[in-house]
């Protein structure tokens, strides 16, 4: 009897972990592929515009990042929140020339 116990407990166990593999198969091929980033100095990036998404403010800068070979650096442009109403929902972007001229 203790033969067909532990026989139905593993059966039970590889039947679960049958069902996580698939599962977890399931998730990876209907979620995207992930591109990681090479791992580079972010220390030089360009000047963007920052838009507040609290106040609505736009200002040239950056949100500041921490960069993986440089940790302690601290750049004049980088910005935590916004000088204006110092939320934290800050984000940058790029504009177009178009955009730009008008």
């Amino acid at each position: 009897m203790s033969d067909f116990n532990n026989n139905s407990l593993s059966a039970g166990r590889g039947k679960a972990l049958i069902n996580a593999i698939t599962f977890i198969k399931t998730i990876e091929r209907s979620s995207p592929a992930k591109e990681t980033a090479p791992l580079t100095c972010i220390c030089d990036r360009k000047v963007m515009t920052v838009l507040c998404r609290s106040c609505g403010m736009t200002f040239q800068g950056r949100v500041r990042q921490r960069c993986l070979f440089h940790p302690n650096s601290i750049h004049l442009m980088d910005l935590e929140c916004c000088p204006n109403c110092r939320a934290t929902q800050i984000k940058e972007f790029t504009e177009t020339e178009e955009k730009r001229n008008i």
